[in-house]
């Protein structure tokens, strides 16, 4: 437990850098997912019944969920390459590190 806290020096830019990817892209895939749940909705009301809406929103909620992690993975590697100034290779080392204390 609590290897997920990153070991280190602190330094807020990394997690600001996951942060705005993640909201890009949260905006991004509202944007998008409105028009599609819009043309489904007719046939999930067909499909589920009563349950449509619950399908829509376990879906969204899915992607919101996936969308967060990603811009969670984003801070190690910006942390590393922009920040400290090391390679891509560090990065993925410091990665694997981290899943080899999981």
């Amino acid at each position: 437990m609590g290897n997920g806290v990153g070991h280190g020096e602190r330094n807020p830019r990394a997690p600001l850098i996951g942060t705005l990817a993640a909201t890009a892209l949260l905006q991004a895939v509202h944007a998008l997912y409105i028009p599609i749940a819009s043309r489904l909705w007719s046939s999930y009301v067909l499909i589920y019944g009563s349950l449509a809406l619950a399908a829509l929103l376990l879906s969204q909620g899915w992607l919101l969920g996936l969308i967060t992690l990603l811009g969670g993975s984003l801070a190690l590697p910006c942390k590393v390459m922009m920040i400290e100034g090391g390679s891509a290779q560090d990065a993925e080392r410091r990665h694997v590190a981290h899943r080899a204390m999981a």
